[in-house]
């Protein structure tokens, strides 16, 4: 009933989940833009285009 209720971070804590991490590239190109825009544009920009 924890997976269901608990928070995703206290998961994790526990062992019960695991994040998955972008890698370190593409972190960094999302910064990158993200750098060029501002206010609610930077929220788009932070989704993955396909």
């Amino acid at each position: 009933s924890a997976k269901k209720f608990e928070p995703k971070y206290r998961l994790v804590r526990h062992g019960l989940m695991e994040i998955k991490k972008a890698s370190r590239k593409q972190r960094k190109e999302r910064k990158n833009r993200s750098k060029k825009l501002r206010g609610t544009k930077k929220a788009k920009a932070a989704v993955a285009k396909k």
